[in-house]
C-alpha cells in the first residue's frame, strides 16, 4: 500500500491507502510491541501521511513510536531519515489536490 502511493497522483486514493496501511500496521503493531521493524514500518506510513495530509498528529506519532523503540543499530540509518522527513516543512513535500 505504501509503495502505491509513490506512484499515484489521486490525492483521495492516497489518502485511503494510508489510513489502511496504518490500520493494518498498528494492529500488527499492537500483537507485537516489540518488534522494532513493525513499529518502524508503522511511523513512516505515518510519516508519509504527514507528508501528503499535514496531520501534526502523525508527526506526534512518529515521534513516540520511534521514542519508544529506541535506536536498534541496524535501523538508525531509516529512522535518521524519517526523523529529517517529518522535521521538514510539509507544504514543500505534500501533492497539491
Amino acid at each position: 500500500m505504501i509503495s502505491e502511493v509513490q506512484v499515484s497522483n489521486d490525492t483521495d486514493r492516497i489518502g485511503r491507502l494510508l489510513n489502511r496501511a496504518i490500520q493494518a500496521l498498528g494492529l500488527a503493531h499492537r500483537s507485537d510491541q516489540n518488534d522494532p521493524q513493525i513499529a518502524l514500518v508503522l511511523a513512516e506510513a505515518h510519516g508519509e501521511r504527514f507528508r501528503h495530509k499535514n496531520q501534526s498528529a502523525d508527526v506526534l506519532a512518529v515521534n513516540l513510536l520511534l521514542d519508544r523503540m529506541g535506536t536498534p543499530p541496524e535501523l538508525q540509518d531509516r529512522i535518521a531519515t524519517l526523523r529529517s522527513r517529518i522535521t521538514r516543512p510539509p507544504t514543500a513535500l505534500s501533492r497539491q489536490g
